[in-house]
Order: structure tokens, then C-alpha cells, then sequence
């Protein structure tokens, strides 16, 4: 509970992007679920057909993974990662209002490429930005966290899907309602803040346990001690205590760094 509260309390963007990852990448893991229902039941398309959409959906992952790279060097990755669900709201309400049915069955081989350059848009820049917000020496703890929050709910658009197709309502619709895990992901994105400023924050902190540790030690300036012909060492400063003609005088003075 310790690491949950540290990053309620101190890394407010993590919180606020680890929700977004689990609003996003439950759509995006449903959709192969999803897809085959729609294209099965609602298009009736057949099973050659079904592999044949698929496999265009992985194949533009390719191009999908350098428009998300492009684009995250040019202007950030989160910004990236904004852009990535915009297209993915818009392709997804779009499909819901184009494939109506059996005919227009033809228009998925135009969808599928779209859905699948989000997919390979998406995966990688999710990881590249959590890698960059994690405070540094927690790496190995936080990462198991990501893949829990990538995880936690990719039951509920299934579900969501489900329970619209057994309340009477067209399919399309449920295939419009994974867009609202799109929407919740954008606004949970929006309450990070400025990305930079995450990252820097993130750094900040790793450094602070090595800055607070050099201070106390550079505050240990002065050090009494009793006695004839002591030597006192410490990090910071060493001192030589001589007695010389019953009086007790500083010979040197060295500040090690």
C-alpha cells in the first residue's frame, strides 16, 4: 500500500497516466474479441474474410508504431499518445456508422488498417512514457504495476459490448461504446499536466535521498573532541588536533569531496 499512496500523494502524473493505461489499453486489448463478434454476427463475413482483416490490422501496426515515433520526436510522446487516441475515438465512431451491416461488410478492409496502425501506434508509446515519469530504483516494483493497470479491466468493454447486444440495442452501437474508454482515457491524460515537468519531477525525486545525504554531511563542520594528539575524520572535513606547549592548536584543515 506504501507504493500506492507514494504515487496518490507524490507523483500525481503517474496516477493520472497509470489510469489512462488502463482505460486505453483495455480497449485496445478487447478488440480482437469484439472485432470477430461484429464481423461474424453483424457482417456475417466469413472466416477467410475475418483472417483477412486481421492480418491487414497487423500488418499496419508497422507504419502505426513510426507515425507514433514521428511524431513523438517531433512534439512529445504523450502528445503522441493524445494524438493516437483521437484517431481511435474517430475510426471507432466512424465504424460504428459505416458497417451497418452485411453491406457494407467491404468497408472493413478500409477500418482495419486504421485500427491496426493505432494498435502498433499506441503499445509502445504507453511503455515509453511510463519509462520516463517512474521515479529512478523503482523500475522492476513499477513496471509490474503498469502491466497490473494494463490489465486490471480489459473485461469491461467485452462486457459493455455484451450487455448492449442482450438489451436489443444494434451491435454497432456496442462497437461505438468502446469509444467512451478512449474518451475517459483522454480526459485521465489531460489531469497529468505538462509532460516535461512530469519528468523532471520524476528525476528530481531520485536525486533528492543523494542531495539531502550530502548536505547533513557538509553540515558537520565543526567537531569537538577532548584529548591530546586526537585525529577527527569525517567525509566532509578533517581536522588535526596537536598539543603543542600545553595548548591545543589547529594544524590543518582539509574539505574532501
Amino acid at each position: 500500500m506504501s507504493t500506492f499512496n507514494t504515487i496518490k500523494v507524490e507523483y500525481l502524473a503517474l496516477k493520472w497516466f497509470l489510469i489512462s493505461v488502463c482505460l486505453s489499453e483495455a480497449a485496445a486489448s478487447s478488440f480482437i474479441s469484439i472485432a470477430t463478434t461484429y464481423m461474424s454476427h453483424f457482417l456475417e463475413m466469413s472466416s477467410s474474410e475475418i483472417g483477412l482483416s486481421f492480418f491487414l490490422s497487423l500488418i499496419s501496426g508497422i507504419p502505426g508504431a513510426a507515425i507514433g515515433e514521428y511524431i513523438g520526436v517531433m512534439y512529445s510522446p504523450l502528445f503522441s499518445i493524445i494524438s493516437c487516441l483521437c484517431v481511435w475515438l474517430a475510426t471507432t465512431t466512424a465504424g460504428a456508422f459505416i458497417l451497418v451491416g452485411p453491406e457494407s461488410r467491404k468497408y472493413i478492409f478500409i477500418m482495419c488498417p486504421l485500427w491496426g496502425i493505432c494498435l502498433g501506434w499506441l503499445h509502445p508509446l504507453n511503455t515509453a512514457v511510463f519509462c520516463t515519469i517512474i521515479p529512478k530504483g523503482q523500475e522492476t516494483e513499477l513496471m509490474g504495476l503498469y502491466i497490473f493497470a494494463w490489465n486490471i479491466i480489459s473485461w469491461l468493454p467485452p462486457l459493455l459490448f455484451t450487455i448492449l447486444n442482450e438489451a436489443g440495442y444494434p451491435m454497432n452501437w456496442g462497437l461505438c461504446s468502446v469509444g467512451l474508454f478512449y474518451v475517459a482515457a483522454l480526459i485521465s491524460i489531460f489531469q497529468m499536466g505538462d509532460y516535461e515537468q512530469a519528468v523532471k519531477s520524476a528525476n528530481g525525486k531520485h536525486l533528492e535521498p543523494l542531495m539531502s545525504k550530502i548536505t547533513n554531511e557538509s553540515s558537520m563542520g565543526v567537531i569537538q573532541r577532548e584529548g591530546e594528539g586526537t585525529t577527527i575524520k569525517n567525509p566532509v572535513i578533517e581536522m588535526k588536533n596537536l598539543d603543542t606547549s600545553g595548548s591545543r592548536n589547529i594544524v590543518s584543515k582539509s574539505c574532501e569531496w
